[in-house]
């Protein structure tokens, strides 16, 4: 994301932290970050530095999350080729009550749904990367003003018991999410397909989504809520079984899931 646009993807970058904790029932009260680039004395790095250090102050003020303590690393270069620009986020967060903290498992016979708008943005996404191949480079837009709206929304509720189970959508999109609930959890689901949707809608990296899950006596209270607030839901299926099945179009079982999940790395490093 900061690649393709240093000031935006650093902005996703804060976003992205800021959700995290979010999704735990933690109220996020400050960053501090490591910004790590090339050569300064070259003009692109440069220009990367700035416009990255622009983002995150733009989304740090925005969201009320200050810059508390920092840190550069720079020159990072291997014959005169710099590594990505990567400026790291720290996080730090205050649950209220623990006993209502949320988590990023599931329990059975609950609904799944998932809060934010649904764009299908494919820039800079890891769909592109492995499966398209288009190259194209401008990352997800960002609006902090949703990022703000959804995630108070979810804190707010978290902290009222009502919300239990928390995922933000980021890198994979709303599948490997799905995915990655259904593994921590060991128990499956079944996902209904909503209409006129294309496979690239499950992979879509759009910001300021969230993963929820709901009981069946829960589920009118959610919907009222989110409709006071004027916030998009989409319902997505039931926790269930033990696979991943998306209606007729896919299944898979949660062992080959697990398996594929936890060998992907030793089969790449041996490779």
């Amino acid at each position: 994301y900061v690649f393709g646009n240093p000031k935006s993807g650093s902005k996703q970058a804060v976003a992205e932290s800021w959700r995290n904790l979010i999704c735990v029932g933690s109220k996020p009260i400050a960053i501090t970050d490591c910004l790590n680039f090339g050569n300064p004395e070259k003009p692109e790095i440069m220009g990367q530095i700035v416009e990255s250090i622009e983002g995150i102050k733009e989304a740090t003020e925005f969201l009320d999350f200050p810059v508390i303590s920092g840190n550069v690393s720079l020159y990072n270069e291997t014959e005169g080729k710099p590594i990505l620009p990567t400026p790291q986020i720290g996080a730090v967060g205050i649950i209220k009550d623990i006993n209502n903290m949320a988590r990023s498992t599931w329990n059975n016979d609950e609904l799944i749904y998932i809060l934010g708008n649904n764009d299908i943005e494919l820039g800079c996404s890891v769909f592109d990367e492995v499966i398209e191949k288009t190259g194209i480079l401008e990352p997800p837009s960002i609006d902090l003003e949703q990022e703000k709206k959804i995630g108070s929304f979810i804190l707010n509720n978290i902290e009222k018991g009502l919300i239990k189970t928390c995922h933000d959508v980021s890198d994979g999109g709303i599948l490997i999410a799905i995915a990655e609930m259904a593994i921590n959890s060991k128990i499956g689901t079944m996902i209904e397909t909503p209409e006129n949707t294309p496979a690239e809608w499950w992979f879509s990296e759009t910001q300021a989504r969230y993963i929820v899950t709901i009981s069946k006596d829960q589920q009118h209270v959610l919907e009222k809520a989110v409709k006071s607030q004027n916030i998009p839901i989409t319902y997505l299926g039931i926790v269930t079984g033990n696979t991943l099945q998306i209606h007729e179009e896919m299944s898979i079982s949660l062992d080959d899931l697990e398996h594929y999940y936890g060998s992907w790395l030793p089969s790449y490093i041996n490779d």
